[in-house]
C-alpha cells in the first residue's frame, strides 16, 4: 500500500437526525429513498423477544453494495445530500458535534 497522508475534506455538507421513535425509522427511510447520487433501499424490522420490542432500520446502498443497520437512539448521517451512514449513539460525541449558527 502507498504511504498514508492526512486529508482535509472539501466543504462537506453533513447532516444528521437521531432516530427516537419507530416512526422516525420510516421517515428516515422515506427521506433516504429520495436522495440523488446513490440508490438506497431498506426496511424497518420489529422483533419481539420475550415481550421486549426492538426496532431496526436496515439500509442498503444499491450503488455501492454497502449496508448499515440503525436502532432507536442511533443517528442517520447524510453527507453531501447523497451518502448515508449510521452513527451509533454511543459514538456520536467522539465523532461529531452539532453545528451552531
Amino acid at each position: 500500500m502507498a504511504t498514508l497522508v492526512d486529508l482535509n475534506e472539501v466543504s462537506p455538507k453533513v447532516q444528521g437526525a437521531q432516530l427516537n421513535t419507530y416512526t422516525d425509522l420510516a421517515d428516515a427511510l422515506n427521506y433516504i429513498g429520495s436522495l440523488a447520487g446513490n440508490q438506497y433501499s431498506g426496511n424497518v424490522i420489529m422483533q419481539n423477544v420475550n415481550g421486549t420490542i426492538t426496532w431496526i432500520l436496515a439500509i442498503n446502498n444499491q450503488t455501492t453494495g454497502g449496508s448499515a443497520q440503525a436502532a432507536l437512539g442511533d443517528i442517520i448521517i447524510i453527507k453531501n445530500d447523497s451518502v448515508v451512514s449510521v452513527c451509533k449513539q454511543a459514538n456520536f460525541g467522539s465523532m461529531y458535534s452539532i453545528k451552531t449558527p
